[in-house]
């Protein structure tokens, strides 16, 4: 459970404080305020952390199930600050990202990254 928690909470967690702060945002509330966001996470989610999750033994369901509760968390009014998460989140991006884009390397094109 450790294992999913990190890959789906704290991944989808860390990716958006980047694009929140960078947006302006300064509080994780105020995740709603920037279009196209909830779909990117979705994406990221279904694209890039679950089929890595599936490769190394963890259920779809369980997997889907986790991110669905996670996302139904970010709508709570917790004002945790997007600059402070994202200084966070780099000194723990070994285990927060790695095993994620390690499952994947070499898996083929199929991501959440946009076109190039």
């Amino acid at each position: 459970m450790r294992q999913v928690k990190l890959r789906v909470a704290n991944a989808v967690h860390t990716a958006m404080v980047y694009v929140m702060a960078l947006s302006g945002l300064a509080v994780t509330a105020r995740l709603g305020e920037l279009p196209g966001l909830q779909t990117y996470l979705s994406q990221l989610f279904e694209l890039d952390i679950l089929p890595s999750l599936v490769r190394d033994g963890v259920g779809k369901p369980e997997a889907r199930r986790f991110f669905t509760e996670w996302m139904g968390r970010l709508e709570l009014p917790l004002d945790h600050s997007t600059f402070f998460v994202s200084q966070n989140a780099v000194a723990k991006v070994t285990e927060r990202l790695v095993p994620t884009i390690a499952s994947n390397g070499g898996k083929g094109s199929s991501s959440s990254a946009p076109p190039s």
